[in-house]
């Protein structure tokens, strides 16, 4: 139910100044998990150009207490600034540190969603095969070992 009513907030009241910081806070500081993804999502949907909307998607995909809000923060990162320069680095940190730890087949990992990213975008970069290698072996969730075992394949032929 407030999902639905930051949604409204967020696109009924986009022109009022009080909305832009009313998400931000939302995205930060909800005990919410889906409050706060839903306040990511319209903040991303409505304000991709502020300068803060980077900042705070990384404060999400780094340090959200839930992995569905890191996973989406990740994935709007890598979908919306491409062009960062900082952006390997981000993916490297959460490709490897990332706190989730599977419950149920369907979630998806933050870890797998950045490593994708980095096969994705930085494919010829060096670093790019020593971090897949890294997680085929080393990563304590085995979707994300095979999915990195296979990409691994892929990438050394």
């Amino acid at each position: 139910m407030r999902q639905a009513a930051v949604q409204e907030i967020a696109r009924g009241w986009k022109d009022d100044p009080q909305t832009l910081p009313f998400l931000k806070e939302l995205a930060r500081l909800d005990d919410n998990s889906y409050v706060r993804y839903v306040a990511v999502q319209e903040i991303i949907r409505g304000w991709k150009d502020d300068p803060q909307t980077l900042l705070i998607l990384k404060q999400c995909a780094r340090f959200d207490k839930n992995w569905d809000v890191r996973q989406a923060a990740v994935q709007e990162i890598t979908l919306g600034w491409k062009d960062d320069p900082k952006l390997f680095e981000l993916l490297c940190d959460i490709a490897i540190n990332d706190p989730f730890d599977r419950k149920y087949n369907w979630e998806d990992n933050p870890r797998q969603t950045a490593l994708e990213a980095i096969i994705e975008l930085y494919p010829d970069r060096p670093e790019t095969l020593a971090i897949v290698r890294d997680r085929a072996q080393n990563d304590r969730d085995q979707t994300l070992r095979e999915f990195a075992q296979k990409k691994l394949a892929e990438l050394e032929r």
